[in-house]
């Protein structure tokens, strides 16, 4: 293990690196799609969020769903991102 990225809250479901592994992408129960600049990977800063929860300095995006957990996220060879989730429906 390299580096140990903080961000996610939850479980993570699936990660997908760029075509150049530049990028990392993340998606899991948290409900939020994540991207992580592995440039940054081997140093060894992290920050506080305004929520006082600890962050990586390696994370430049997240993308939070409505109510869907991200089950399914993918680097295409134009490194765009798909990424595929389920609703879930609370009573």
């Amino acid at each position: 293990m390299l580096k140990e990225l903080h961000g996610h809250t939850d479980t993570i479901h699936s990660m997908s690196f760029s075509a150049d592994g530049t990028l990392l992408v993340s998606g899991g129960l948290d409900n939020c799609v994540r991207v992580w600049d592995m440039g940054q990977a081997l140093k060894t800063s992290t920050n506080s969020s305004s929520s006082g929860t600890v962050v990586s300095a390696e994370l430049k995006a997240s993308y939070q769903t409505k109510n869907a957990t991200v089950h399914y996220v993918q680097f295409s060879s134009y490194n765009l991102v798909s990424a595929a989730g389920a609703y879930t429906v609370l009573d």
